[in-house]
């Protein structure tokens, strides 16, 4: 199956799966011309470009909400928190500070943007007394599906 997604303005904002028989079996990137050509016959209009489900091109699986750098050619996933930094050579978000190293496997960090520090949780129980959700950040002027 071959994944493509339509992007306007940057922004990824719909997504299609291709039946490798639709473009002759072929691989990334000689499968992009012919899936966009398969989309385009079906009636749907816009920018298409191929993205990897298991991330093994264009940086990472261009999900909805996700960027597309046309520069770089790689999409990048939106940003986790806002103090948070991209790095350029990896295309990955980075904290102000690195996460500290767990002691066993029972530990692990989660970052706190409220106090920039990581917060060492057990099993999935925060060692605070209370526990800041953040919300994912959804973009008001992208629909999930805006049609053909």
């Amino acid at each position: 199956m071959a994944h493509f997604v339509k992007v306007k303005k940057n922004k990824v904002i719909d997504s299609i799966v291709i039946h490798n028989d639709d473009i002759y079996n072929e691989e990334f990137p000689k499968s992009e011309p012919m899936g966009q050509h398969y989309i385009k016959s079906i009636g749907l209009k816009g920018h298409w470009l191929q993205t990897s489900y298991n991330g093994n091109f264009r940086n990472c699986y261009g999900g909805i909400g996700y960027t597309y750098n046309s520069e770089l050619d790689v999409f990048i996933m939106p940003k986790p928190y806002p103090s948070w930094t991209l790095n350029s050579s990896t295309i990955e978000w980075e904290a102000p500070t690195p996460s500290p190293t767990p002691n066993n496997d029972d530990e692990y960090y989660v970052w706190n943007e409220g106090t920039q520090q990581w917060d060492l949780e057990y099993e999935g129980i925060s060692t605070e007394t209370t526990v800041q959700v953040n919300e994912p950040f959804v973009d008001p002027n992208i629909s999930v599906y805006e049609g053909a």
